[in-house]
């Protein structure tokens, strides 16, 4: 068993897949540039084998909350403002990226999952 820590709304979706939430979509987007050019925080199709045609059968997060925070360095209060919370997950496997920091499961591999904040 492993915990994974990742941002979510309320309807689940994390702040890469917001995009069918709605909020203020240009902040949301600062965040996305931010990210896609940023090499510490690599897509998926980078970090992981066969990203796109497996992505909806997965979620990911970081190992620690600490590690998540860094992920979204400067993002943090953005998040937050769009009602983005910390939500814990126990699931029965993981595969980490080569980047070492993003982690991705598959959701028929959760155990538990509870809100953190």
């Amino acid at each position: 068993m492993a915990t994974i820590y990742r941002y979510e709304d309320k309807t689940g979706e994390g702040p890469y897949r917001c995009d069918r939430v709605e909020r203020n979509v240009i902040d949301i987007n600062i965040l996305h540039n931010a990210h896609n050019n940023a090499k510490k925080r690599p897509a998926w199709g980078t970090d992981f084998k066969s990203s796109r045609m497996y992505a909806s059968k997965y979620l990911s997060g970081c190992l620690t909350i600490k590690d998540l925070k860094k992920w979204f360095w400067g993002f943090n209060p953005l998040l937050k403002k769009h009602e983005f919370f910390i939500v814990k997950y126990n699931v029965k496997d993981l595969e980490i990226g080569k980047s070492k920091k993003q982690i991705r499961f598959y959701k028929d591999d959760i155990i538990s999952k509870e809100r953190v904040n």
